[in-house]
């Protein structure tokens, strides 16, 4: 997972970078970042949508941990809206709930499907 793991960014910024973009992702449905980026943020954006299919305190807890207000959202609405509408949807598939699209030079578009 050398993606991940870059020179010069540290484990803090990167986690932050990462819940950031999965509370964006949540909100707009779509965001465009950078390779290594989208790749951290589709895997663990993929994660939370399997945690939030089942709808229980715990998983709502770590969803909440995860999860960031945005500047349309706060974070209760987030989750909410990602238990009871993304949840739902995605809730018969068994993965591969986003999608990687390259826009341009060193820009992709992470996208749910």
């Amino acid at each position: 997972m050398s993606y991940i793991h870059k020179k010069g960014v540290d484990t803090a910024r990167r986690r932050m970078t990462t819940r950031q973009q999965c509370s964006d992702l949540i909100s707009y449905g779509q965001i465009t970042t950078k390779l290594s980026y989208a790749r951290t943020t589709q895997k663990y954006f993929e994660k939370l949508i399997t945690l939030a299919k089942v709808d229980n305190l715990i998983t709502k807890r770590k969803a909440y941990s995860i999860v960031l207000r945005t500047s349309k959202f706060t974070r209760e609405e987030l989750v909410k809206k990602l238990f009871e509408e993304l949840a739902k949807k995605y809730r018969s598939r068994k993965g591969g709930y986003t999608r990687l699209l390259k826009t341009s030079k060193g820009s992709f578009l992470v996208q749910l499907v």
